[in-house]
């Protein structure tokens, strides 16, 4: 495995979703109900640095998962 310096780029898939913003334009929700989605760790994220990355396909999976549980309360 190659060690990484400060310098190297990580490449990242090209279809992660970038941030708040990214993630409530996916879900075709406001910037808050983003970050209230996030905090209540009801989606799967990775951080580098200061930038956070969504997995659009565990996305989509993870909210379905939540809105069933939603519903059937």
């Amino acid at each position: 495995m190659k060690d990484l310096n400060k310098n190297d780029r990580l490449e990242l898939p090209q279809n992660f979703i970038c941030g708040l913003k990214g993630l409530a334009r996916f879900l075709g929700v406001c910037h808050n109900t983003a970050l209230r989605i996030k905090k209540e760790n009801r989606v799967s994220y990775f951080q580098i640095g200061r930038k956070i990355y969504f997995d659009p396909d565990q996305v989509l999976k993870e909210m379905s998962r939540s809105n069933e549980n939603i519903k059937s309360k």
